[in-house]
């Protein structure tokens, strides 16, 4: 009877942070562009836009390697409420 509740506000913080999660990366979107196009001149668009595109694709990857890893500093108790349960 408690899982219910305890379910919806794990996915309520799942996604709260998906959504605080994007305005971050659009933050840092935006500055990365402008750092950017500050350091290029206008006339060299292509080279800013290849820079920004491996700036951005290295990121990733270095999130893509982390966030798996995040798992085991949870709590043993917050893991098993964030396993998938049986069928009900």
């Amino acid at each position: 009877m408690n899982r219910i509740p305890n379910e919806v506000a794990i996915r309520s913080s799942h996604y709260l942070l998906g959504g605080l999660s994007i305005v971050a990366a659009l933050g840092w979107n935006e500055t990365i562009k402008k750092y950017i196009a500050k350091v290029y001149t206008a006339g060299d668009t292509a080279s800013a836009s290849l820079i920004y595109a491996l700036t951005m694709t290295i990121f990733l990857v270095i999130m893509l390697m982390i966030l798996p890893n995040t798992e085991k500093l949870l709590p043993q108790k917050t893991r098993e409420m964030l396993a998938p349960s049986g069928p009900s």
